[in-house]
């Protein structure tokens, strides 16, 4: 018989995330550490995932049809939806216009989110400031081991289009030290 977990999603990420934290030496407010665990909460549902892009379009239309609703809903929506892809499923992004973009494209919902009155426009302005770590720190929840030369070797490439201080610290762990270019 298998032991019953009474821990919740959002615990589980609150104690994943801090550990993360801590690990990346990230600084953040309690109140954007909150945003951003309970964002990886709701998103654990496919449900939330979908309403965040109900038409299922790519990233980039998705992002026009924010911008020309320019609602604080549209803009938080782009904002949570790259934290989440890039967090989550950095490989899918890389694939689908690269990390950068993506992380580019968040900030920017994020931007005009805190433009809107009665919004706590200090959260989505240390999100903007500080979303790259963020990620990288959301990274770090669901990193996995590398298995074989073939994995390490897609790693380091993958490293050097992306510069994420996740993989560097994967190649690290394997004994690579990653260096972008030996030529100069």
């Amino acid at each position: 018989m298998y032991p019953i977990s009474r821990q919740t999603i959002t615990e589980y990420f609150m104690g994943s995330f801090a550990d993360a934290k801590k690990k990346n030496h990230l600084e953040i407010s309690p109140e954007a550490e909150f945003y951003v665990v309970n964002l990886a909460s709701e998103f654990s549902s496919a449900e939330r995932v979908r309403a965040a892009n109900p038409k299922d379009d790519a990233f980039a239309i998705a992002y026009k049809n924010a911008m020309e609703n320019l609602g604080f809903e549209s803009s938080k929506s782009i904002g949570d939806l790259s934290t989440f892809l890039c967090g989550f499923f950095p490989e899918r992004v890389d694939r689908a216009g690269g990390l950068k973009y993506h992380i580019t494209m968040g900030r920017s919902g994020y931007n005009l989110a805190s433009i809107f009155p009665g919004q706590k426009k200090y959260v989505f302005k240390e999100l903007v400031e500080k979303l790259p770590r963020i990620v990288d720190t959301l990274n770090d929840i669901g990193i996995n081991e590398v298995s074989a030369d073939k994995d390490i070797i897609e790693v380091y490439e993958k490293w050097l289009k992306t510069g994420s201080s996740r993989l560097k610290k994967i190649l690290i762990k394997n004994g690579i030290m990653p260096v972008k270019d030996i030529m100069s």
